[in-house]
């Protein structure tokens, strides 16, 4: 076994265990919780008293609800746009051949790249404060 078929194997073997696999969904969950929510929840625990204050403020109120709105229609439309676009693009990389198509395909690819990139760059700008939250 060489290459990566040896590690596919492994892998589809592994996932194939109960126990590993349980584990595995395990970790992840608790990853998530530890690297993702917990900075966030312990962010809002910590200045939970300014939130009261800008919840009570009808200006600071108005202007929050005003950024909800623009950030819930920005992810409609460009949902709306993935899908228009996304899928004739799905539908020919996987029908036709040619080296167009795989420029495509890997251009493709970018889109999951870069949440990562804007996720590191947010937690970089909530724990870059001076108290270590801003």
């Amino acid at each position: 076994m060489s290459g990566h078929g040896g590690r596919v194997g492994l892998l589809d073997r592994l996932s194939a265990e109960p126990k590993a696999s349980r584990g595995l969904y395990s970790a992840s969950a608790l990853f998530f919780f530890v690297i993702v929510l917990l900075p966030a929840i312990t962010g809002i625990l910590l200045k939970w008293g300014k939130l009261q204050e800008a919840l009570s403020d009808a200006t600071m109120l108005s202007r929050a609800s005003a950024a909800l709105y623009a950030s819930f229609a920005i992810a409609l439309s460009v949902s709306l746009l993935d899908l228009l676009a996304g899928v004739p693009m799905a539908w020919l990389i996987v029908k036709r051949e040619s080296k167009l198509i795989d420029v495509i395909d890997t251009l493709a690819d970018i889109p999951f790249i870069v949440p990562t990139v804007a996720l590191g760059y947010s937690v970089l700008l909530f724990w870059g404060g001076p108290s270590g939250l801003s």
